[in-house]
């Protein structure tokens, strides 16, 4: 199911032998568009870290409750290796990360897993059969020579959104799938550009570089394939006929 990030940050954690804390940030992979890592507040709970957590270790995302369960207990999270978030993260800071939750790295995954990011029919999956394929549908020049690999979704949040002829809007939130952790759209606030008081959504597949440097993020789509783009309303669930209309824009159907 498709959830709202915003959704995830007003979660607490808990483990199977007690609380532990509060989502408090969110990092993804600029390569990929997916989830890698929840940070923890644990200065609420008297703990005084931040504790770095992999989608692996979560047993259950209870949004009705907006509680995550974990199935680790808290002093194997509290043991976790601490990181340092003034500086980007690193491979090795991450190895340790993954080694200590015996988790696979992300950074092995193949590039067949990327046909879960699309509703069935939405978008032909074979399109990322090849890696070099996936390559240009989502890292293009700028991500691909970028030294940023990771960001957080504080950080993202923000960031100008690059349309092929002009800018059109900034990043407000992040929808995501909540099995599979991927990030589907940017929920694009654009009543700077033109009079609309409605967000709009942006495909992670039309994002062609991401550039933490001028904090912007480009598409390959026009200001007006984003202009026709269905109204988001974040109180709605996002529905098939919503993502199949939002493509069928991209197609230059609109």
């Amino acid at each position: 199911m498709l959830r709202s990030v915003q959704d995830l940050l007003s979660c607490s954690v808990t483990c199977p032998d007690g609380d532990l804390g509060k989502v408090d940030q969110i990092y993804f992979d600029v390569h990929r568009w997916r989830v890698r890592y929840l940070v923890i507040d644990t200065s609420a709970w008297g703990y005084g870290q931040k504790i770095w957590l992999l989608p692996c270790c979560i047993h259950q995302l209870d949004f009705d409750s907006n509680v995550v369960r974990l199935n680790l207990e808290q002093q194997k999270m509290l043991a976790s290796p601490a990181i340092d978030m003034l500086e980007p993260i690193s491979r090795l800071q991450e190895g340790k990360l993954v080694n200590y939750y015996g988790c696979k790295p992300y950074w092995e995954e193949t590039d067949a897993q990327c046909a879960s990011r699309y509703p069935s029919g939405a978008i032909d999956p074979t399109a990322c059969g090849e890696p070099e394929a996936h390559a240009r549908m989502t890292l293009h020049t700028n991500t691909v020579n970028s030294k940023v690999h990771l960001l957080s979704t504080g950080q993202a949040g923000g960031y100008t959104i690059e349309a092929e002829d002009r800018p059109i809007g900034r990043i407000r939130d992040f929808v995501f799938e909540d099995e599979t952790w991927l990030i589907r759209y940017l929920t694009i606030d654009t009543h700077e550009w033109w009079q609309s008081e409605s967000d709009v959504l942006l495909p992670t597949d039309s994002i062609d570089g991401v550039d933490p440097v001028d904090s912007t993020i480009s598409t390959m789509l026009t200001r007006e394939a984003i202009q026709h783009s269905p109204v988001y309303l974040d109180y709605v669930p996002l529905r098939r006929m919503y993502e199949t209309q939002l493509h069928k824009v991209r197609g230059g159907e609109a």
